[in-house]
């Protein structure tokens, strides 16, 4: 790995951008995102520690849901708005992105 030193004020500098850039959506939106990514970045890391260097994709698919129907509402504007939410991510962390209905 080297001696480099991790910038850790990128993480804050990103989570103050994508506060900014990701304003439109509702908290509960921005909490989903923020749970989606960590669990795609889970995945990601347990499949390096199994296989390093292993060619990973940050890939998701969130959609809201209908509660009174009980189905995914895949054809909504927050559909689309969380998958690309989703796929900023993705590209921050410098990951290739498969985002659904992207």
């Amino acid at each position: 790995m080297g001696d480099a030193q991790p910038n850790r004020s990128r993480g804050k500098e990103f989570w103050l951008m994508a506060k900014a850039r990701l304003s439109f959506l509702t908290h509960q939106e921005r909490e989903l995102i923020h749970s989606c990514s960590l669990e795609v970045l889970d995945g990601i890391v347990l499949a390096q520690l199994v296989n390093p260097g292993v060619p990973c994709i940050y890939g998701s698919s969130t959609s809201t849901f209908d509660m009174r129907c009980g189905t995914a509402t895949v054809g909504a504007p927050e559909f689309g708005m969380l998958n690309a939410a989703l796929a900023e991510m993705g590209h921050f962390y410098e990951v290739p992105v498969d985002a659904g209905g992207l």
